[in-house]
């Protein structure tokens, strides 16, 4: 197993505020909430302790209620140990990718995106979306649970695509509208999706790839779903939307396995301009971005 992970600033962004991890047979990502053009409540700090928090518990145990209580519990005593840290810092996603019982296991709390590809070229991605935010773990650790369903309800929903994910080079970096576009990726990928009533209890959810079926597994956070592309009509500037699917086939073109040959794809696709990068493609994301991988 070679595990791999990295993290990038989205355009729209002053600071980063997701943070990624990695180390054996595990990778761990956090992307804190931005607070929507509020105060800044320093959710990079939180970002941080919570994956050094689930760190440090990874392979502690494999429950996952008890797992969720003590990155908690732990992650809110190394907050407290800080000076001129609050609880809100806290408030950022947790996603974990780990191998369990032969299985590539991605533990999740929060939005984000969760896949891996089959040995057969076919892929498995799931979209994780919360309609008014999010819930984080913070509500679990300050007792803060009805304050988050009276705000944002209760409902969020889980969208699998499954099937070919078409390589860079099979469509030209030119596209048309993203309705289209996911209207075109339909014809090539089953698509289902449901909605869930949020249990916050156990406000986790966990997908499994099996590691004698699959090259490898990832998680992502909601940035992920952030691209754009700029572009300049005659009447109006405006950003048009890439499809999380697009993002994700050039993203997740990994070539040579190798340690980390997450970061070295991150190099290529995100700082260079040469054909298929973003850069080339003049994609860029909005919101930071953070990856983790295990490959097989």
């Amino acid at each position: 197993m070679i595990s791999d992970s990295y993290f990038e600033q989205g355009a729209t962004h002053e600071v980063c505020e997701d943070y990624a991890l990695n180390g054996n047979e595990y990778a761990i990502i956090s992307d804190g909430c931005s607070n929507g053009g509020g105060p800044r409540i320093h959710s990079d700090w939180g970002a941080r302790l919570l994956c050094k928090a689930a760190e440090e518990l990874v392979y502690h145990t494999t429950d996952n209620n008890i797992f969720s209580h003590l990155v908690g519990s732990r992650a809110n005593m190394l907050m407290s140990s800080l000076p001129n840290l609050e609880p809100n810092c806290l408030t950022a996603t947790l996603m974990v990718l780990r191998v369990i019982n032969g299985n590539f296991n991605a533990f999740t709390i929060g939005d984000g995106v969760v896949g891996g590809k089959r040995k057969d070229g076919r892929w498995k991605i799931h979209l994780i979306q919360f309609p008014k935010g999010p819930f984080y773990l913070k509500y679990n650790i300050f007792g803060e649970e009805q304050k988050f369903l009276d705000s944002f309800g209760d409902k969020y929903t889980v969208g699998t695509y499954f099937g070919k994910l078409m390589t860079p080079e099979m469509n030209a970096p030119e596209l048309p509208d993203y309705l289209n576009r996911v209207a075109e990726w339909n014809q090539f990928m089953a698509y289902s999706e449901k909605e869930y009533i949020l249990d916050t209890t156990a406000p986790y959810n966990t997908f499994e790839f099996p590691v004698d079926e699959y090259e490898f597994a990832f998680i992502c956070s909601d940035g992920m779903e952030s691209f754009y592309q700029p572009r300049i009509d005659p009447t109006r500037k405006h950003n048009e939307q890439i499809c999380v699917l697009d993002a994700l086939r050039v993203v997740m073109d990994f070539v040579t396995i190798r340690p980390a040959f997450a970061k070295l794809q991150r190099q290529w696709v995100f700082r260079q301009d040469k054909k298929g990068t973003l850069m080339r493609r003049k994609w860029k994301n909005g919101d930071d971005v953070s990856v983790g991988v295990i490959h097989a």
